[in-house]
This record gives structure tokens, sequence and C-alpha cells, in this order.
């Protein structure tokens, strides 16, 4: 599933390259209704499995992720994964190797499906990081996470643009 969703943004950022391109900020989308809180049930997951997957896809997919990833990207994930744990991925970094993802998608630098499948664990990585940084924050919180991981998206957007081409 994840593969076919990640495909589905990055085709319609090829279709929509024009449009997004001319964005330089983010907005709230308009909430119609009353807003409340959700009560979310405790998700159990395998943090140490998703870090563990991410460690061998450093060993494993170095020469897949070379055509995909910025030299200095790179660099700095294979040394996240030399660091004891927990795993912790800097919003920063996260931001960059998407949008890498998305150029090397965009140029057909490897086969669309492995290009993709190569991703996983960079993405469990990521999210294992992000279990770490919000196990004991309240729900107001992780959505401030949010909003800065998406508030740094925007602050990196001409690295996306210059890379696109």
């Amino acid at each position: 599933m994840f593969v076919q969703v990640v495909s589905s943004v990055f085709d319609l950022m090829e279709a929509y390259a024009e449009k997004w391109r001319a964005v330089t900020t983010a907005e709230e989308v308009p909430l119609f209704g009353f807003r409340h809180g959700v009560g979310l049930e405790p998700v159990q997951v395998n943090v140490d499995r998703m870090a563990s997957i991410f460690r061998q896809g450093v060993r494993d997919l170095h020469e897949v992720w070379q055509h995909a990833l910025a030299p200095d990207n790179l660099a700095e994930i294979a040394l996240l994964a030399e660091r004891a744990a927990p795993l912790r991925v800097p919003d920063s970094l996260w931001v960059r190797v998407v949008y890498d993802f998305a150029v090397a998608y965009h140029r057909r630098a490897l086969p669309r499906e492995q290009l993709l499948q190569s991703l996983v664990p960079l993405y469990l990585g990521r999210t294992a990081s992000f279990v770490h940084e919000t196990a004991s924050t309240s729900a107001g919180e992780v959505d401030e996470i949010i909003r800065g991981l998406t508030d740094e998206f925007v602050r990196q957007k001409d690295y996306l643009r210059q890379r696109w081409g």
C-alpha cells in the first residue's frame, strides 16, 4: 500500500508540476462544522523492528540509494544507522529524502517499483523516529510536531525545485 500511495503522489507531482512549483506557502484547509478532539486508541508498533529494517536497508540498499539520494543525504542516513538507539531522523533530512526520491522517480533513475520499494526502510526508520519523539506527548503536541514537519517541507521547497529541473 505504501508503494501505491507514494507512486500516486509522485505521479500527481509530475502531472501538476507547473501548479506546485508556483506554490510558496502552505495554507490551513478550512474546517466546516465544529472542531473536536479525537480520542485515539493506542497502537502497538514494534519500533525496534522498524529501526532494524532501516539499518538493514542502509547495509543492503546503498547502491540503489546512490541513484536516488544526494550524496550528503546518503552519508547522513549512513551515520544515523551507526548511532545507538533510539533512532532519530530529523525533519530536515526526511524532507530531503522525500524530495530526492520524488526527483529520482521523475527522472526514472531506476525502475519505479524498485525505487519505491527501496524507500520503505527509510520510511520505517522515519516512523520509528516519530514514535520515539511522540511517545509521551499529547494529541495537541503531536499536531504541533506534524505542523513543524509540514513547515519544513515548505522551507525546503527550493531544494525540490532546483533538483526537479
